[in-house]
């Protein structure tokens, strides 16, 4: 997704928060598991 739409997204939906992971590649939850995790995790427990 580029980051202009996901900033878009971010400012549109209520709630919403916008991570960007530089060099992850397509599937960031591969590639950057823990910090996925992480943000999932807070996000659920928020």
């Amino acid at each position: 997704m580029p980051v202009a739409a996901a900033e878009w997204l971010a400012d549109t939906l209520p709630n919403a928060r916008l991570s960007v992971f530089g060099d992850a590649g397509h599937a960031p939850f591969v590639s950057r598991a823990q910090e996925c995790a992480a943000l999932i995790e807070s996000f659920a427990l928020d």
